[in-house]
C-alpha cells in the first residue's frame, strides 16, 4: 500500500508538470482534456493487450452475474494456493462460466477439441489456456493437465464427458484418476445446482430456443471436501456428488417455504 501511495504521488506530480507544459504551449482547457483522453485511451489499449484474459474475465463475469445469481457454498474448501482438480457435474453450456464466477482462483478448463474448430471460440479458448481433449489424443491431455497441476494451477474437468440429457448425473469416466495421480494433486468434487431447466440445459428436449424463466436466475455451487489423488476413484467422487446434491436439494427455497 505504501508503494501504491508513492506511485500515486509521483504520478500526480508528473501530471501537474504536463499540465504546466501544455498551458505554456498555448493549449486551451478543452485541448488539454482531449490530450489526456487520447493518452488514457492509448494506455487502456496497451493494458488490454498485456492482460487480455483479465479483461475478458472481468467483462464476462459481470455479464454472468447480471444474468445468474450465483450462490457459492463451502468456498473455504478451495485451497488458497497449490494444485486442485475440480470435478463438477455437467448440466448446461454455461457451467464453466458459473464455476468461474464461484471460484476465487483462475481456472483452466478441459474442453473437447471440437470446440476449437469454431472460429469465434478458438481465440478465446487459447487466451484462457484451455486444454483440448479428444479420444485420439487422450494421452496428450493427461500430460498437459498433470503438468498444469504440478505448476500449482486449478484445473476443471467434467468427468461425465458430456452434458446430461435428463438432469441426473451420468456415468463418470476414469480419465481424471490418472491426471490426479500423475500430479499427486487433490481432487475436489463440485455440484452445480439449479441449472437444469435453464436456457442452455437440455430441459424440454433442446439446448437452445428457450426463453429464460427469470433474470438473476438462482444457481448454487457446492464445493466438496478435497480428496487425495489416490482416494479419488469414480465411485468415491460419485458418492461425494450425491451428498452435495442432497445438501443442495434440502436447502432449496421451495422446501423451506413448505
Amino acid at each position: 500500500m505504501a508503494a501504491i501511495n508513492l506511485l500515486d504521488c509521483i504520478a500526480t506530480i508528473l501530471v501537474g508538470g504536463v499540465v504546466i507544459v501544455l498551458k505554456n504551449v498555448g493549449l486551451s482547457g478543452g485541448q488539454q482534456l482531449m490530450f489526456f483522453a487520447i493518452a488514457m485511451a492509448m494506455a487502456t489499449l496497451y493494458t488490454m493487450r498485456l492482460l487480455p484474459q483479465d479483461l475478458i474475465r472481468f467483462v464476462g463475469l459481470a455479464i454472468v452475474r447480471s444474468i445468474y445469481k450465483v450462490q457459492t457454498h463451502h468456498a473455504e474448501r478451495i485451497p488458497k494456493s497449490g494444485p486442485v482438480l475440480l470435478l463438477p457435474n455437467h448440466i448446461s453450456y454455461v457451467d464453466a462460466l458459473i464455476l468461474t464466477a464461484a471460484c476465487g482462483r483462475p481456472v483452466r478448463f478441459v474442453i473437447w477439441e471440437e470446440f476449437y474448430k469454431a472460429w469465434w471460440l478458438n481465440g478465446l479458448l487459447r487466451i484462457f489456456g484451455t486444454v483440448p481433449i479428444s479420444p485420439t489424443r487422450a494421452k496428450d491431455a493427461v500430460r498437459t493437465v498433470a503438468g498444469a497441476l504440478k505448476e500449482g494451477q486449478v484445473v476443471c474437468l467434467f468427468p461425465e464427458g458430456q452434458l446430461t440429457r435428463h438432469g441426473m448425473l451420468n456415468e463418470l469416466r476414469k480419465g481424471f484418476e490418472l491426471m490426479a495421480r500423475q500430479a499427486d494433486s487433490p481432487v475436489m468434487p463440485v455440484f452445480l445446482d439449479g441449472l437444469w431447466g435453464s436456457v442452455f440445459s437440455f430441459y424440454g428436449g433442446r439446448f437452445f430456443g428457450k426463453w429464460p424463466k427469470r433474470l438473476r436466475y438462482p444457481v448454487g455451487v457446492f464445493f466438496g471436501e478435497a480428496l487425495t489423488a489416490r482416494g479419488a476413484s469414480t465411485a468415491v467422487v460419485r458418492q461425494v456428488l450425491a451428498k452435495l446434491n442432497a445438501e443442495a436439494f434440502s436447502g432449496r427455497r421451495i422446501l423451506r417455504d413448505e
